[in-house]
């Protein structure tokens, strides 16, 4: 898979293709997640196939996103397995990544990425019948980890974290609300509007 992705991303219209890295969890059921670094913007930043996720940025896009913060480029680096490497920018990233810490810009960044989530999931949610479940679990998944990285980076001079560790940071009620959710996404289960007021309640009573 890894080496006929290669192939398809250097041959396809999507630009000359820089970095590939795979990461995410190993588990039985779960997608796999590869992201993608190419010289120029590419034309979308996510490319969904059934149990393949392909997000993709250029690498002015990566450096300037690790200034932020963003899980969406922070977990592959942290985490990830470096598939393709045209000319070390994994490294260059990586080096980036490391001397980079939160601030206040930080929280409001990641704070404005979680109600973008949230109201992408809202959406699906009012056409239940022809909303795609999938993607709205996802962006309930991802309006809840953005919210509780920008509460941990809140606190100016963090260093940047995994999902794994911001998971384990999560207060108990918005850990029950994240686990039911992730069995929900690999169930592919339909579209189920209660989770948007279930997480309003955890986030209002939490403050």
């Amino acid at each position: 898979m890894g080496l006929d992705l290669i192939e398809l991303l250097r041959s396809g219209p999507y630009g000359r293709l820089a970095l590939l890295i795979e990461y995410g969890s190993n588990a039985s059921g779960s997608d796999r997640d590869f992201w993608a670094v190419f010289e120029s913007q590419p034309r979308t930043s996510a490319i969904l196939l059934g149990g393949l996720d392909l997000w993709a940025v250029s690498e002015a896009e990566a450096a300037h996103l690790i200034g932020l913060l963003d899980p969406f480029v922070t977990e592959p680096l942290l985490t990830g397995t470096v598939i393709f490497d045209e000319a070390g920018v994994a490294d260059r990233l990586r080096e980036s990544l490391s001397a980079t810490r939160s601030d206040a810009q930080t929280a409001r960044y990641l704070l404005h990425r979680s109600y973008q989530a949230y109201i992408e999931a809202y959406g699906a949610s009012q056409v239940p019948d022809h909303g795609n479940p999938r993607s709205y679990w996802s962006n309930l998944l991802f309006s809840v980890s953005y919210r509780n990285y920008a509460r941990i980076y809140l606190t100016e001079g963090h260093k940047a974290i995994t999902l794994d560790d911001s998971i384990a940071s999560m207060p108990a009620p918005l850990r029950s609300i994240w686990d039911e959710m992730v069995d929900h996404k690999h169930e592919n289960s339909e579209i189920d509007a209660s989770y948007l007021d279930a997480i309003t309640t955890v986030v209002l009573t939490s403050q």
